[in-house]
């Protein structure tokens, strides 16, 4: 699972950069090729680990509102994982996308996860995205 350093050195980048999430992936090639003796011994539960954590610091900054109308439901679900997504405030709908593409081709494609780990969809209700406590989250 070398792929998987070069993917952690990227989505630092990936992170990083709110206004261009997808650039800067795989720029840092010496980095990646030091961390490569870590990220090789990754199990699947510690990359599934990886990626949500992934996920969740993507979204952290994009969830922000003052109102309901404000927020959206987004998928979540990767080529790793299916998902029941998530609430994010609808302006930043499609850098979200833009940027959990990026995560899903690294931490589950290149390193063919699914064939590897398997592959689980959870049963989900239907989602209500609102605003609470200024941020946008599933509301029951």
């Amino acid at each position: 699972m070398r792929v998987q350093a070069w993917v952690a050195a990227g989505l630092v980048q990936v992170l990083s950069g709110c206004g261009e999430i997808a650039s800067g992936i795989g720029e840092d090639a010496p980095a990646a090729d030091a961390a490569d003796a870590a990220l090789d011994s990754l199990d699947c539960a510690a990359t599934m680990t990886h990626l949500q954590d992934a996920i969740a610091a993507l979204a952290a900054s994009r969830q922000g509102c003052q109102h309901d109308a404000e927020c959206t439901t987004v998928s979540t679900s990767t080529a790793c994982m299916g998902a029941c997504g998530m609430g994010l405030n609808a302006s930043f709908a499609g850098e979200f996308a833009a940027g959990l593409t990026a995560i899903d081709d690294k931490y589950c494609k290149q390193t063919n996860y699914a064939a590897l780990c398997g592959y689980a969809t959870p049963k989900c209700i239907a989602p209500a995205p609102g605003c609470v406590n200024n941020k946008c989250v599933y509301k029951k």
